[in-house]
């Protein structure tokens, strides 16, 4: 008995936890700018490779590209997201500073 099942597990752990992520990232997004959609692999992608390596018998490549993708895909919404933030601090900033 082995240890050939921790790598599809693994995979399969990271891909649920980055797909979390994905989502929660753009739920929080969203509370500060609207329409927030922004990303490599979003729900659709995700879907789709998913059925992709179950059908085809390679599902722990699948998996390892689901993480990959959807990692991408929540650091490109914290990017896209920290950068509004700080034109809308710096925007509410302004009035302050010229009535001074």
């Amino acid at each position: 008995m082995g240890f050939s099942f921790l790598v599809p597990a693994f995979f399969a752990g990271a891909a649920l936890l980055v797909s979390v992520l994905v989502s929660y990232s753009k739920a929080r997004a969203e509370l500060v700018v609207p329409g927030f959609s922004i990303g490599l692999f979003e729900r659709g992608e995700r879907v789709a490779v998913l059925a992709a390596g179950a059908l085809f018998g390679v599902l722990v490549p699948a998996l390892w590209l689901i993480t990959a993708g959807s990692t991408i895909t929540v650091a490109q919404r914290f990017a896209l997201a920290y950068r509004e933030m700080e034109r809308l601090d710096r925007a509410e900033q302004e009035p302050l500073e010229t009535t001074r």
